[in-house]
């Protein structure tokens, strides 16, 4: 995604309007070509060498200095460049300093060409390193990193890539995130896809449903407290899923160095993703937790399902489950009303979240079950939430109700699977 630097819109009567880059556009589509082409002659020389060589293409390209570094920034991501990062080549680089001042504070000694002084400076040290250092001082700089290859991307993909990149930038300065679907059964598998990247991003939002329409609204990572640049990096991550979405409606609120401006976005605007199809693929820390609670719970008295609805809870709120289990059929709570527990997590990013799932303290115990009398809730809290005293008193109710789990960074299996075996559901009222 495109830094602040790059980021290139204006703002005109309180709407923000990116200027994406048409493909068709003659001059455009020929600046991309001639920004790969570049790179592919740049093979094999230094990040330095790279840069410069690009940097003198920049001079006759018919766009924008800003648009050009910000289609090169996006090239370079398709790069891979070789190191040189040897173990020990910062802390012999200073021993040949070191020597270097020695010899040349010596008395006595005759002033002698630099090509002469170094080729004794290093006649004195033999080893592999060394020789290394040699050829380039400074090779271990990541400015001296070799370009390798340059993936196979075409002038089209660039500029695709770009605009995405524009539009993932501009989110990382939102205050607010609302997106619109259609509602009905036509649509519902785009739903739960979308779902899916959701649970995948560590996005925790608020949703609205109606008959025609589902609204989620997300924290955008100027108002999250803690953890704003990684969220703000999940969800500028998860937007191109958004892209994939037949139909839809995204209205954020962008506040850029002291502009303000309202960021509307359509399928009509017809930027492409660049995402595949989801697969059942998890994110590691999530599928860490699957194997650890399979590890804790050997006889399978519990066992993890898959989820992609929206769960109802009775104070009006739905909310999308990080996981869901099930008793096994000789687990002693099969024969009780509830035969399904759902979790949801909350990261140190997810305060507002957890404030609204909680109530603020003035909803009644447990409006913030689900309404369905075969299913319960249970929420992990990370620890460093609890920071803040308000919020820590509203999840000691949780604690004591037994339907709160808190984790350091990591999530507890056994913390899990000791709250699911502590959950009376035959006192949840119905």
């Amino acid at each position: 995604m495109l830094t602040k630097e790059f980021l290139n819109f204006r703002v005109r009567e309180g709407r923000l309007h990116p200027q994406l880059l048409k493909e068709g556009e003659p001059k455009t589509a020929e600046a991309a070509q001639q920004l790969l082409n570049g790179m592919q002659e740049s093979i094999g020389q230094s990040r330095e060498e790279v840069l410069e060589e690009l940097s003198g293409l920049e001079q006759s390209a018919v766009i924008s200095g800003k648009v050009w570094k910000g289609l090169q920034k996006i090239a370079l991501d398709f790069c891979e460049f070789q190191s040189s990062r040897a173990e020990g080549l910062s802390e012999r680089r200073l021993e040949v300093l070191e020597l270097a001042q020695r010899l040349r504070s010596e008395d006595g000694r005759k002033a002698k060409s630099p090509d002469s002084f170094r080729h004794d400076v290093f006649e004195k040290l033999k080893d592999p390193i060394s020789v290394q250092l040699r050829h380039n001082l400074y090779c271990d700089l990541p400015s001296q990193d070799r370009l390798k290859s340059v993936s196979a991307i075409g002038a089209p993909d660039l500029l695709h890539r770009y605009n995405v990149a524009l539009l993932q930038g501009l989110l990382l300065h939102a205050q607010s995130v609302e997106l619109c679907l259609p509602g009905g059964s036509a649509h519902a598998a785009q739903r739960r896809r979308l779902l899916h990247y959701i649970k995948f991003f560590g996005l925790i939002p608020r949703f609205e449903e109606s008959a025609d329409h589902l609204k989620i609204g997300l924290e955008g990572p100027l108002s999250v407290f803690e953890g704003a640049k990684k969220y703000g990096f999940q969800l500028a991550s998860f937007f191109p899923a958004v892209l994939q979405l037949k139909t839809f409606e995204l209205r954020a609120e962008v506040v850029f160095r002291g502009r303000r401006g309202e960021l509307v976005l359509t399928e009509k605007n017809k930027v492409p993703s660049h995402f595949q199809k989801l697969t059942a693929y998890r994110p590691e820390d999530l599928q860490s937790f699957c194997d650890r609670f399979e590890e804790a719970c050997p006889n399978e008295e519990w066992r993890i399902v898959e989820e992609s609805e929206l769960l109802q809870l009775r104070s009006g709120e739905l909310c999308c489950p990080d996981f869901c289990f099930i008793p096994s059929q000789g687990h002693k709570k099969t024969n009780r009303t509830s035969q399904k527990v759902c979790l949801e997590i909350f990261h140190p990013w997810h305060r507002g979240p957890l404030m609204r799932r909680l109530g603020e303290g003035h909803l009644p115990e447990n409006s913030s079950q689900p309404v369905a009398p075969s299913t319960s809730l249970l929420i992990a809290v990370d620890r460093r939430l609890l920071k803040d005293k308000n919020l820590a008193q509203h999840v000691q109710n949780s604690l004591n109700s037994g339907r709160c789990v808190p984790f350091s960074g990591v999530l507890s299996a056994r913390q899990v699977l000791k709250s699911l075996n502590s959950i009376d559901t035959r006192k949840n009222p119905t």
